[in-house]
């Protein structure tokens, strides 16, 4: 693949590209003159590169941090509409209140602080507001999906609201003459060839920030797991999982690490569809999700690698995962609630299975498809699944099962701990195939002897399996019954459906040469990956 134009070419043009009040949509002279300023974060939740707290201190009034555990999302008995998965699941409640400790931390180093209170926006916000008294403003990031939009609405009219983009690695202004694609490769294209800026205005640590208003709430304690109804959030570590701890001080941790200590960067491209271990993949994800990392960070980090080290697939790779992850932003600016229809953007017709044993045994890993079962059991033990699993397991439900793809997409929103509503229902609306662009059906059967040949990672998760010898631990249902009992797998699942090739077998291979079209015409068909995990 053509490499496009480097970072470092793209972040030394970014300041002589953006005016700073481009940063702004529908600022209100009354917030300019505010007395204080209320800095309303979501997913924003660092120091460095955080347009929220830059516009907040340029103002020069007071200002006040405040992050609100909405129940409607934070708390265990917070349910989704369809499947009746939790909102959000222990594992990424506890990296969320991870983060808030760490920010707090930072925000008091900078004179500033933390104000976390239990409620919804408008309510947490309009008492806030009460308790400060007149001419109070509020900034915020702007939302992509429709629910927190709805709360920017709200918010609004309690006081004057100032919407700044941040969170993506290209800034929508600088893509303003770019008309968004709703094909991933025609947008990406575009941008690369348009020479798009990774802008630079914002990479430092603030020095200080004005000292909050007096605010109840600055010394109280952050909500514990307990405290929203949660239990037990522990991880199961085996095969040197990577457990991820919320908040800016580790997330900057792991980039250093990831990039300059262990230089796994120089090897990511031909490393990242790995399964097993930390060191396959940068794993910032978790970071990036909440707000702990920003995009460019990683972009200037990989820059910095072109300059010193070395420039090649890998860092061009890197900034490819952050693009897809941009692109579900602003797919889901622009589609807005359609991505949450069961039919999809373009209104397909496609009828979805009901079957609750199916869904039940796709959850816990007990559909009878190794590779499939192990990815689910790795998501319900750790909140983490790996890109190349991620595909698999939607595939699997959608295509093999025929299951409503919008309950895959409710279980990953539970459970995974770098869950985003962009990326996570873009991926499987795209999975699902109702994005208008080509169906990507995954043979689990190649994609296990693709990523998996010796069987580490289906012995790792599917203990059943642990014993059986490669290939055959892919393929159990094909053991005969003595040799089930012999290797110990007699208590492993039959399959749900039968997989990919004939009898189980991959099909003999043919003699180089033959008829070049047909060739060509199933290396077209091959899928392709979707993304925006890293």
């Amino acid at each position: 693949m053509r490499r496009a134009t480097s970072l470092l070419a793209l972040a030394r043009t970014a300041h002589s590209l953006a005016a700073p009040n481009s940063l702004l949509r529908g600022r209100k002279m009354s917030a300019m003159a505010s007395k204080a300023t209320v800095v309303w974060l979501r997913d924003e939740l660092r120091v460095h590169d955080n347009a929220l707290l830059a516009e907040a201190a340029r103002r020069g009034a007071p200002v006040l941090p405040v992050f609100c555990l909405d129940p409607r999302v934070f708390d265990a008995s917070a349910k989704s509409d369809l499947g009746s998965s939790q909102k959000t699941g222990a594992r990424r409640a506890k990296f969320v209140l991870e983060s808030l400790e760490d920010l707090r931390g930072s925000l008091k180093d900078l004179g500033s602080g933390l104000v976390v209170r239990r409620g919804s926006p408008r309510q947490v916000l309009a008492d806030i507001c009460e308790e400060l008294g007149d001419d109070v403003a509020i900034i915020s990031s702007e939302a992509a999906c429709s629910e927190e939009q709805k709360d920017e609405a709200a918010v609004s009219e309690i006081a004057p609201l100032t919407k700044v983009w941040d969170g993506t690695l290209y800034h929508r202004d600088d893509l303003a003459y770019i008309p968004f694609k709703d094909q991933f490769t025609a947008w990406r294209t575009s941008v690369e060839k348009g020479d798009t800026p990774v802008r630079a205005d914002c990479f430092a640590r603030p020095r200080d920030l004005p000292a909050p208003p007096a605010c109840s709430g600055l010394d109280d304690a952050i909500p514990s797991l307990n405290d929203l109804g949660y239990g037990d959030a522990s991880v199961d570590k085996r095969g040197d999982f990577f457990d991820p701890r919320g908040g800016e001080a580790a997330a900057l941790e792991r980039l250093q690490r990831y990039v300059w200590d262990e230089d796994r960067l120089r090897t990511y491209f031909d490393t990242r569809n790995g399964m097993v271990g930390q060191g396959y993949s940068t794993k910032f994800a978790p970071w990036l999700a909440r707000g702990c990392l920003s995009p460019r960070r990683v972009a200037h980090e990989c820059a910095k690698y072109e300059q010193k080290r070395v420039a090649n697939k890998s860092t061009y790779w890197v900034k490819f995962e952050l693009t897809w992850r941009d692109y579900f932003v602003y797919y889901a600016h622009k589609y807005g609630e359609k991505l949450f229809f069961p039919y999809g953007v373009k209104g397909s017709s496609q009828k979805w299975r009901v079957d609750s044993n199916a869904l039940r045994a796709w959850k816990e890993g007990r559909t009878g498809a190794p590779l499939v079962d192990a990815n689910m059991r790795e998501l319900r033990a750790t909140g983490f699944m790996s890109n190349r699993g991620r595909q698999n397991v939607a595939s699997y439900l959608v295509h093999d099962l025929g299951l409503d793809w919008r309950l895959g997409a409710e279980h990953f929103e539970e459970l995974l701990v770098d869950y985003t509503p962009e990326s996570n229902w873009g991926n499987w609306h795209a999975a699902a195939g109702l994005s208008g662009g080509r169906i990507n059906r995954f043979n689990i059967l190649k994609q296990s002897k693709d990523y998996d040949a010796d069987g580490q990672y289906v012995k790792l998760w599917c203990p059943e399996l642990a014993k059986v010898p490669a290939p055959s631990c892919h393929t159990p249902w094909l053991l005969s019954t003595a040799d089930k009992d012999r290797y110990g797998a007699a208590d492993y699942p039959p399959p749900l459906k039968t997989l990919g090739f004939k009898g189980g077998k991959p099909p003999p291979k043919k003699a180089k040469g033959g008829d070049r079209d047909k060739i060509k015409a199933k290396r077209r068909q091959k899928s392709r990956v979707q993304a925006a995990y890293l």
